[in-house]
Parts: structure tokens; sequence; C-alpha cells
């Protein structure tokens, strides 16, 4: 007992497995890289805009009190931003009317009211011929969901979402607004028709689960008999929390909130805090909290249009003779702002509809995690869009295996998932390449993870914790490099990304190579301890 205490004693802790001033080092690299990087951006922003180099289309006329021009070239972020203003109104009416439901209707008619509400003005913001499109979806899934077949809900789950990339269905459904000169109108259905995709596949998926666990018969066989006791609690929980009418589904599907650009909530988790919002009334503490939300928001919103007044690095990518003149700094620095700005357009992307939806009594998945200091694909395709996640995760990933498989099943499991991830983001060869080079670093962090877990590797981390962490960071800067270009890849296309292979790689010479290993090695250390003291603290808590 003596000598276990001992070897307790002698082993480091987490937050001193590298020497401080190592550890600060890192950081002031980390740090002063950004800010370099930021400045270059700014300044080929500020360059090439007064010499005239950059697309007069990708601007307007900025703040008054700023005095120079918006980039307005990143169209979804322009798009909802503009949406919001108009919806706004239409979320205040939903929340009081909610309210009022609450107080003075039943739960079922309460939801029923709130249904109706949404298809009108659903059919007032979409047109009522894309609102007849979503509902013909939602209908004619849930009729399949009848024949109790999950092979059959998913085959026509792809089938259906499929019909966003081919012809004639794309004809077809721009013929829906005759008017939509801007192509605004056709833009929005395409949005939603894919979230509304996510919903009612959900739905039908547990409509299944459930009735198979009501029609399965009993087995003798032991593990039969364990396996149809898990199918019986799945059973007794789905029975209490969850109803499977087809109205159900269109209070779910069409839920006004979350309607238009998520986040996405399973049907499971979304009946079941329905039924709670019911019972709860809102306490205090989640009144500020939801106030909080919301400034932060508010925050968000106006400092994502404060930068593009400064920071072009979208209108910069669409020029392709300006991107080739310049150097590795600057374009490091598009990459980063690229990334940054994806992630704080939807933490406002989804965060609105939460504030909305929480005010409700529907608390949906958090927001994105700041891609700042995520290193890792596991970890950014958990903590961006969480719903799509849990969505893969519980639909995809564990039905076929993935959490109780060697590490072969698991990558298979995984390459279901990322072939659903590619059918459902749209079949382009750019959206290929991300989801490609996305199941390449999992299957690689896989490994990387099997292995940590060998007796050998183990035995060294706990006998030399600092020189296994400063070799696990080199490990993980190849990937990193490797998560740079499928993300140039995601945001710009394909001849984006392929010109930023030429330049790092291609034409990328030892000096050039020696500074990137450097700087992406101090930036994942880095990275590395922000994720230890994270992880240490939610120990305390």
């Amino acid at each position: 007992m003596e000598t276990k205490k001992k070897n307790m004693d002698v082993q480091p802790k987490k937050s001193e497995v590298l020497p401080a001033w190592e550890t600060y080092f890192y950081n002031t690299v980390h740090v002063s890289v950004v800010a370099y990087i930021l400045y270059c951006v700014y300044r080929a922003s500020t360059k090439c805009m007064y010499a005239g180099l950059l697309n007069v289309y990708d601007f307007e006329t900025g703040w008054s009190f700023i005095l120079r021009q918006k980039d307005m070239s990143n169209y979804e972020w322009h798009f909802f931003y503009n949406l919001f203003w108009i919806i706004i109104p239409w979320y205040i009416a939903y929340i009081s009317l909610d309210a009022v439901a609450a107080h003075h209707l039943s739960v079922i008619h309460r939801r029923q009211t709130c249904l109706i509400y949404s298809l009108i003005v659903l059919t007032y913001l979409l047109g009522w011929k894309s609102l007849l499109l979503l509902c013909l979806h939602s209908v004619v899934m849930y009729l399949i969901s009848l024949f109790q077949s999950k092979v059959l809900v998913w085959i026509l789950s792809i089938a259906l979402i499929s019909t966003l990339n081919f012809e004639p269905f794309i004809s077809w459904m721009r013929l829906l607004n005759p008017e939509d000169s801007d192509g605004k109108s056709y833009y929005m259905l395409m949005f939603t028709l894919a979230l509304t995709h996510l919903r009612y596949t959900s739905f039908c998926l547990e409509h299944v689960e459930c009735m198979t666990c009501t029609s399965s018969p009993q087995q003798d066989i032991d593990t039969d008999k364990l396996y149809m006791e898990i199918k019986k609690e799945i059973k007794d929980t789905q029975t209490d929390e969850m109803k499977f009418s087809l109205v159900d589904a269109f209070v779910y599907i069409f839920y006004f909130p979350l309607f238009f650009c998520g986040p996405i909530i399973t049907y499971e988790g979304f009946s079941k805090q329905m039924n709670e919002s019911a019972q709860k009334p809102l306490q205090e503490n989640q009144m500020i909290s939801i106030a909080f939300l919301a400034l932060r928001m508010i925050f968000w919103a106006v400092f994502n249009e404060f930068i593009l007044h400064f920071f072009y690095f979208n209108a910069l990518q669409h020029n392709l003779s300006v991107i080739e003149d310049m150097d590795l700094w600057t374009l490091s620095g598009i990459g980063y702002c690229q990334g940054q700005f994806f992630m704080i357009k939807y933490t406002v992307m989804f965060g609105i509809p939460s504030v909305v939806a929480r005010t409700c009594g529907i608390e949906p998945p958090a927001g994105p995690k700041c891609i700042g200091h995520i290193y890792t694909y596991s970890d950014m395709w958990k903590y961006f869009d969480r719903g799509m996640y849990s969505f893969i995760k519980r639909y995809i990933y564990l039905p076929l295996g993935g959490s109780q498989g060697n590490i072969i099943q698991k990558l298979l499991c995984s390459l279901g998932c990322f072939i659903f991830v590619y059918i459902w983001h749209g079949i382009e060869y750019f959206i290929f390449l991300w989801t490609l080079f996305n199941f390449i670093g999992i299957s690689l962090e896989v490994l990387g993870y099997w292995i940590d877990k060998q007796t050998p590797v183990c035995k060294f981390k706990n006998s030399m914790p600092g020189i296994y962490r400063r070799i696990q960071g080199l490990a993980v800067v190849p990937l990193f490099v490797m998560s740079t270009f499928t993300a140039f890849c995601f945001f710009g296309g394909s001849v984006i990304g392929y010109m930023y292979y030429q330049k790092f790689i291609v034409k990328g010479w030892l000096k050039s190579w020696s500074i990137v290993i450097v700087v992406v090695y101090c930036c994942v250390q880095s990275s590395m301890e922000i994720h230890e003291r994270q992880k240490m603290k939610k120990k305390r808590e």
C-alpha cells in the first residue's frame, strides 16, 4: 500500500508535465503568430482595396462612422444576418403565444396551437408551394416508417436528400418560386429542406425503434433475453415520453424556433424536453442565463459585421490572381480568418434560435466550441455542430456497432458516417475532398488512440510524461497541417485547396517548411495545454 502511495506521489500532475517556461514559450509563439497573420490579412485587404484588385460587387457601403467598405461576399452570413431581422418579430410573437398557451391550454392543445402558428408563418415566409414540398417529404417518410424497417427509412431518406443534388429535381424546385430572380427563396428552400431531412429521419427512426420494441417476440436464449431487456427499457422510455402520430411529427419537424438554421436536436431529446417544459416553468436563474446568451449573440453578430469592414478575407479568396501572389503568412492568415469567421457565424446562427427555444423550455445543443485551440479531427466533429454529431452517433455510428467493435469495425462505421456527411452536404468534388481527408484524419487518430492504450506506451507515458507529450505534439503536426487543407477546400472549393497545396507543399522549400513545422508544433502544444486545463477544471467541478 505504501509503495503504491509513493508511486502516486512521484507521478507529476497534468499541469506540470512540461516546465512553466516551455509552456509560456508555446503560448507566446501561438499568440504572436496569430497577431502577425491577422495583421498580414488587414494589410493585404487595405492594399488590394485601394489598388482596385477586388471585385466591387463583393462590397457594400459600410457603417458611416467607419468610412470603409464592408465585405459582403460571404453569401451565407449576409443572407442569414438579414433574414434574422425579418424573423425576429415572428420569434417574439411565438414566445408570447407559447407563454399564453402554456397557462391556458393543455399540453396537447398548446403544441397544436404552436404548430398552426408555425405553418401559417412558414407559408408567408417560404411560400405555400415550398412548404407543401416539405410536408410531402415528411408525410412520405412517415408512411414508410409504418413498415417497421430502418433499412427502408434510410433508403428513402438518402433518396430524398439526393434530390437536392440532381436534375431534374433542382429545376423543379426552382420553379416553385418563379419570381425568385435573385435566388434567395431557392437558397432558403435548400437550406431548410436539408435540416428538415435530419428531423424527419430522426423521427421515423425513433418511430421504427418504438414499433419493433413493441412487436419483438420473446426469446429463450440468455443473450436474446438481455437484448430484449434493453429493447424493453427503450420501449418503456419511449412510451412514457414519445408520441408518434403524424401531428407529433409535424410539431417536431416544423418547430418554429429551430426551423431555419437549427441547431439539430434529435426527436428523443425534443420530446422529452417538451414534456418537461410543460411541467416546469422557467426559473429566475434560467431567465438570467437566457438573457446573457442573447447579449452574447448580439455582441458576436455585431462583431462579425465590424470585422468585415477591415478584414476582406472572403473577397480576397474569390480572386485567384491576388491569392497566387501572396506570401505564406498572409495565406495562413486568410485560412485562419475563414475558420474563425465560420465559427462565429454558426455561433450566431445557432445561438439566436437557441435563445427563443430556451425561452420556450427547449434546451438545444450548445454552440460551437472555439476552434482556435482544437487540434484533433475528433474534437472538431464533436464540438462544432453538436446536434449533427449527436444525430450521426445515435442513428449511424452506434447502430453499426462502432462503440463495441475492434479498430477495423470502428473505421468502417466511421466510413459509413462520412458517406452520409458527403451526401448530406452536397455531392460536389470539393465536398468529397473535405470528407475524404476528414475520414483519413479520424482514422489516423483512432489508430493513435489504439497505440496510446498499449502497455509499453502506457509505461513510457507514466515514466516520462514530458517527453511523451512532446512526441505526441510532434505527431499531431502533420494531421494539423492536413486539416488546414481540408478547411481551405471546404471554404473556398477544390481550386483554392489545390492552390494552397501547391504553395505549402509543392513549392515550399526547407526554410518555409521548417517555419511551418515549428509554428504549428508550438500552436499544438499551446492548444494541448488549454485542453488539459479544461479537463482539470471539469474534474474539480
